[in-house]
């Protein structure tokens, strides 16, 4: 399943919640002094270490200047990693021979409210009060480092950088809601602020926007939008972006709910990954002239962005009816590349003449419900349909010869896949329709030798699976959670192989779900893994389903003398019929349908969908 940018603090927590279960099992600190424990670092000096997982730390903490041990007096010098990290404390009193506060010291700290810095700190760690509740601290001007997301998601509503300060990491107040300045004094060499908005000194690169600006005007000097430098500022509604802008950087705007209108300048080259993620209220963006990159995950989660234009001059991309395309010969020299899909788009009809859809081009289109591919379509790549949850179905052209992981994971509603006879592709590859929890039926065509790991797990509706005659391979927990199966037919002479563990069904199908093999077959399905397992193996000439097939419905399907009949369906209803390989051969009215030739056939009619021979 897709690995995903970590972004809720809930997932945050679990990752730490983790980390503290590891440092209890190896509790082996050195020695606790009046219900605080500690690390030796030298002959003179010890930091604060974590307490014993069934004796955390809580309440008012007051961490003395020097302790004893063993006839030796120590300094304090350090909070060392993890040492209050999601414990009940309240509030903190450092003594000023406290010169570092290491990595996640105070993560988590949800009740921390209070904190007497010392006045001798000279570096602040990774996330070391990330998500913790202070609302104010004092930096010292002995401070020279602040560490990456060193106050992400905390609770803070302002902070004043000292001229020391000479480096500030990655995201260090990211996710800060509560921010409304951030100050630097004026006597900083490497930062500055302007109108409470963080920057470095040379006006370069916007760094920090406090969370409660409603409208920012960039100076004219930036170049670069950092990493996180907006997110979730949940207030924000207008940004006055200059031209001299190039590069957006990741998650810069991530979670900023209230901007719906973004018009980027010309000169922006780069947009990095999830930069607009989140941004719900968002409905039109321009792009210019030179842009060259947007990055995955972009504008996940837009869910009402429908209009989007760019500039015709530029070299790479153009819009067609609001999704952007890589131009002719940019990405693929035989045509175009689908690149992105604005979340508010309910019906999409891709132009003939594009020849890749990318990876994530249509993901967190959550209400699309309605896509045509073209003809001249080769690659769908990785998780392009992510989470299209309004999709219910689509059909896959001939022309396509390659799917990548994942494609359709999470499409819950996606009813209906329909494979073009003649189609090329050489595998269903990993999770393509994992989570597709309503799909019925599925026709494996028989151009593919192989089905990857957890191919169709978790399609809790699916009753009928035809596994195409050159698959040869079929990965673990490829049909994991389809416990709906009734019917699998497997066309190859020989029993695919199956992954290590033998695991590729649950073992409640074995029992209900008949497999049909080729004739002259059964045998050696007897005898191969995972395959052996099912306690009703019919041979036919193929599939062996019968010629007719009656649901509670009343819907009655069955062939004879060349001609398929359908029955116990109200007049006017639509009857569909689909080649072994997927295509549709008839989509009518008609009760009968003739001059079809011998094989398998798969009729859908009032909902239900039956399998049947002509002979």
């Amino acid at each position: 399943m897709k690995t995903r940018i970590l972004r809720s603090a809930a997932v945050a927590a679990m990752c730490a919640a983790a980390a503290f279960g590891a440092t209890a099992q190896d509790f082996t600190h050195d020695f606790e002094y009046e219900g605080i424990y500690y690390d030796i670092l030298s002959e003179t000096e010890v930091a604060v270490a974590d307490a014993p997982f069934e004796a955390p730390y809580s309440g008012d903490v007051v961490i003395p200047s020097q302790v004893s041990h063993d006839g030796s007096t120590y300094t304090v010098t350090e909070i060392g990693d993890y040492a209050f990290s999601g414990s009940g404390v309240t509030s903190v009193s450092m003594p000023n021979t406290v010169k570092t506060i290491d990595k996640y010291a105070f993560y988590l700290c949800y009740g921390l409210t209070n904190v007497e810095m010392s006045s001798q700190i000279e570096y602040i760690g990774y996330m070391a009060f990330g998500s913790c509740g202070i609302t104010s601290i004092r930096l010292p001007n002995t401070l020279m480092s602040i560490g990456e997301e060193a106050f992400s998601k905390s609770q803070l509503e302002s902070i004043e950088i000292p001229a020391s300060v000479e480096v500030i990491g990655n995201m260090a107040f990211a996710h800060t809601v509560n921010m409304s300045v951030i100050n630097v004094d004026a006597g900083n060499k490497k930062y500055c602020s302007i109108d409470g908005v963080l920057y470095d000194k040379a006006v370069t690169k916007l760094i920090a926007c406090p969370a409660k600006k409603a409208e920012v005007e960039i100076p004219g000097t930036v170049i670069m939008i950092g990493d996180a430098a907006f997110a979730y500022c949940q207030n924000l509604k207008a940004v006055d972006m200059p031209k001299s802008v190039v590069t957006i950087g990741e998650g810069a705007f991530e979670g900023c709910v209230s901007l719906t209108k973004m018009e980027l300048p010309d000169n922006l080259k780069y947009i990095n990954d999830a930069a607009f993620y989140g941004c719900s209220g968002l409905v039109s963006i321009s792009f210019g002239k030179q842009l060259g990159s947007i990055g995955h995950e972009t504008f996940w989660k837009c869910g009402n962005l429908t209009q989007v234009t760019i500039d015709e001059a530029n070299a790479l991309f153009t819009v067609i009816d609001n999704v952007v395309y890589a131009k002719h010969g940019t990405v693929a020299p035989d045509g175009m590349a689908l690149v992105w899909c604005p979340g508010g788009l309910q019906s999409v009809t891709i132009p003939e003449g594009v020849v890749i859809i990318s990876e994530d081009a249509f993901s967190y289109c959550e209400k699309l419900a309605e896509v045509t591919l073209p003809n001249t379509l080769q690659e769908i790549n990785d998780y392009a349909f992510y989470s299209c949850y309004s999709l219910t179905e689509i059909a896959i052209p001939e022309s396509v010869n390659h799917f990548g992981e994942g494609v359709f994971e999470d499409c819950v509603e996606l009813q209906k896949v329909t494979f073009a006879e003649n189609i090329k592709c050489k595998e269903i590859p990993e999770f393509m329709f994992n989570y597709c929890e309503s799909l019925e039926t599925i026709i494996v065509p028989d151009c593919c030798t192989a089905v990857g790991e957890g191919a169709f797990g978790m399609c809790e509706s699916l009753t009928s699976v035809t596994i195409g005659k050159s698959v040869n391979f079929v990965g673990i927990q490829a049909f994991s959670n389809c416990l709906a199966l009734r019917s699998v037919y497997c066309r190859p002479t020989v029993p695919p192989n199956v992954d290590w563990g033998n695991y590729v069904f649950d073992n409640a199908v074995f029992d209900q779900t008949t497999l049909y093999v080729p004739n002259g077959s059964k045998v050696y399905y007897e005898a191969a893994a995972e395959w052996k397992k099912f306690t009703n193996i019919v041979e036919t000439d193929f599939a062996g389903v019968e010629d007719a097939v009656t649901d509670g419905k009343g819907v009655k399907v069955w062939a004879a003398d060349g001609t398929i009949a359908v029955g116990g369906v109200a007049d006017g209803t639509v009857v569909e019929v689909y080649g072994i390989g997927g295509g549709c051969v008839y989509r009518g009215t008609a009760g009968t349908i003739s001059g079809l030739p011998a094989g398998i056939y798969v009729v859908r009619a009032a909902g239900q969908v039956t399998k049947v021979m002509l002979k």
